[in-house]
């Protein structure tokens, strides 16, 4: 017989999802929901309005707040295109936004200007907007009311992150491509459903403040000439821009907790001393096109005993960071330079460029680290794992193997955003999923493997 669970603890369980998201502490309103009932349905009768009448008297409380950019749609068209770098003339399917709502400057709701939402008038309202469906309802967020950091869209940006402001050059090393590509509509057409899939399953809050500046910013750069105070506002929507682009990827990339649903979470999962730096030094937008120039570099702690390994390293490339008397830290740092249409581009080229010289760090210790964590019976399949992301970094960029490469270009380096999106579509998207699932079963297993191991000791 299916138990009732009470509305103390839907509110608890809310509260302990949201807390559990990032330095922002928020969440969309449609993961929730799905968390929620895939947490309960199994033993508890609960439903969507049992969620939504909490989160209600969560809002009323002031425990938590809603917000809601501007609505727009993506739709894809399809459109004759001439003279770019690395396609053929034909046609495409091109990205398009179209806007929703009037106003690209400020929210559609935002419960932080309501003085009282205990009004029925107010409840009302938000029992409609809660029912919302399709892409608007994947717009609402929900945040801790306590956080530090609120969420700031379309306000001034207070925050101490800084950014440099000044112009990107781009180091001229990457490779020239030659020969143009020729990809049939058809092929452009599945392309689509690996979107979709993508977004369904990986749609975040982070994706969409991100979008929604993006497209703030893109409206302001077809206004510049008519806004008076154009300068200081790109200079704070950019800032806004990278911040929160910057703590999406830490926040899944780097302060990823310890899981073993999550293969990003290896290198803390198995305690290995290696650390991690990423800054976001500039970004760049020319129209929807945005350009990041990154900083990204890592060390492991060596024991200074293991001279030949520390050696090793050094003859490779790698630098010493630092020395203490027990330790050698010794890393190396790259400069990245990604072109992007679209956030999901970004996250999945920068996220592969990244482990793939973390996992390639890890092939160049596995000795020394065999040694040193015995218990973790780390195998040459282990040792191995960076093979993973070679399809795509042959792919995407000025990659040699097994090599350390100062300065990461992406190879089809365009400013047009049409080009990029459909090369991307090509080259990166259809290699998530294989890449991703490889990932997700061999760690799951790999971390199976461990608990047995230690047990047995």
């Amino acid at each position: 017989m299916m138990s009732q669970i009470n509305d103390v603890e839907i509110q608890l369980e809310i509260l302990k999802y949201i807390e559990s998201k990032g330095i922002l502490k928020a969440c969309l309103l449609f993961k929730l929901e799905k968390w929620i009932l895939n947490r309960f349905s199994h033993n508890c009768l609960i439903r969507k309005r049992d969620i939504n009448r909490n989160i209600i008297s969560l809002l009323k409380k002031k425990k938590i707040d809603l917000i809601i950019p501007h609505f727009f749609k993506i739709k894809w068209q399809v459109r004759e295109l001439e003279n770019l770098k690395y396609l053929e003339n034909g046609n495409y399917l091109i990205r398009t936004i179209i806007k929703e709502n009037n106003d690209w400057d400020q929210y559609y709701f935002d419960t932080r200007t309501k003085n009282n939402i205990n009004e029925q008038k107010s409840i009302r309202l938000l029992q409609d907007i809660l029912k919302l469906k399709g892409e608007k309802k994947k717009k609402i967020i929900l945040y801790l009311t306590s956080n530090i950091k609120p969420l700031v869209i379309y306000d001034k940006f207070d925050d101490n992150y800084r950014l440099d402001q000044s112009d990107i050059i781009i180091p001229n090393n990457f490779e020239v491509i030659k020969k143009k590509i020729s990809i049939p509509l058809n092929e452009q057409q599945n392309y689509q459903l690996v979107i979709y899939r993508y977004r369904k399953k990986y749609m975040c809050f982070y994706i969409t403040i991100i979008e929604t500046i993006q497209n703030i910013i893109v409206n302001l750069i077809t206004q510049k000439n008519n806004h008076q105070y154009f300068k200081k506002k790109i200079v704070d929507l950019k800032t806004k821009f990278a911040f929160y682009c910057y703590l999406f990827v830490t926040n899944d990339w780097i302060d990823v907790k310890p899981n073993p649903y999550k293969w990003e979470s290896f290198f803390k999962y198995y305690n290995l001393p290696i650390s991690i730096n990423l800054s976001f030094n500039n970004v760049k937008f020319t129209g929807r096109t945005f350009e990041f120039y990154i900083k990204f570099s890592y060390q492991i702690k060596i024991k200074t005993y293991a001279k030949s390994t520390i050696q090793y390293l050094k003859r490779l490339g790698y630098e010493v960071i630092n020395m203490d008397m027990d330790t050698v830290s010794i890393g190396y740092t790259h400069n990245v330079f990604i072109p992007c249409s679209s956030i999901e581009y970004f996250y999945f080229c920068g996220k592969y460029i990244f482990f793939y010289y973390l996992f390639l760090l890890f092939y160049n210790t596995h000795k020394y680290i065999k040694k040193e964590y015995t218990s973790y019976n780390f195998s040459k399949n282990d040792r191995d794992l960076y093979k993973v992301f070679l399809p795509i970094t042959k792919l995407i960029s000025n990659f040699k193997e097994k090599k350390l490469e100062k300065n990461i270009i992406f190879k089809y380096y365009s400013k047009d955003p049409d080009e990029l999106e459909i090369i991307y579509n090509k080259f990166l998207l259809p290699l998530v999923k294989p890449i991703e699932n490889r990932l997700y079963n061999y760690f799951l297993i790999r971390g199976i493997f461990k608990k047995d191991s230690i047990s047995s000791i």
